[in-house]
This record gives structure tokens, C-alpha cells and sequence, in this order.
């Protein structure tokens, strides 16, 4: 999580406007993961940048999305919307 911030942090720096980032391949995501996705989320609209999520293909990583119900609060695109 803290790579991953640092990293967006140095894009937006750099100008960045929108973000994507591609969960496609993610295999795991606890609730630190899915903590870290809902703080960028806040963030993007306070701080005016667009942040589109694409969905994990693996069952253990989404199933963490799903059973809290954040496919429906936060920018979750289909990879065609990208």
C-alpha cells in the first residue's frame, strides 16, 4: 500500500490528471488494500483527478470488493471503458 501511494503521488506530481489502476491480476486484497483504495478515491475528488478502477479477475481479491460492497462506491470501470 504505501509503494503504491508513493507511486500515484510521483504521477501527480508530475502532472497526472487521470489515474487508472489495473487490479485485473491482483490475486489478494485485505482490508488494508481495500482501505487504501477507498482513501484514493477520497482523495481524487478532493483533490480534482479522476481515479477509474479496473476489477480483479481473481476470486479472493474481488470477493473482498464485493462482500463490502465497494464495486459500488468506488470508480470500478470495465478494462473496454479505459
Amino acid at each position: 500500500s504505501p509503494q503504491l501511494s508513493q507511486a500515484l503521488t510521483r504521477h501527480l506530481e508530475m502532472g497526472a490528471n487521470d489515474v487508472t489502476l489495473d487490479l485485473r491480476k491482483l490475486a489478494f486484497m485485505d482490508s488494508s488494500g481495500l482501505g487504501l483504495l477507498i482513501e484514493l478515491h477520497d482523495r481524487s475528488r478532493q483533490e480534482a483527478w479522476r481515479l477509474k478502477l479496473l476489477p480483479p479477475e481473481q476470486e479472493a481479491a474481488a470477493l473482498v470488493i464485493r462482500s463490502t460492497g465497494a464495486e459500488q462506491a468506488l470508480p470500478f470501470v470495465p478494462a473496454a471503458d479505459t
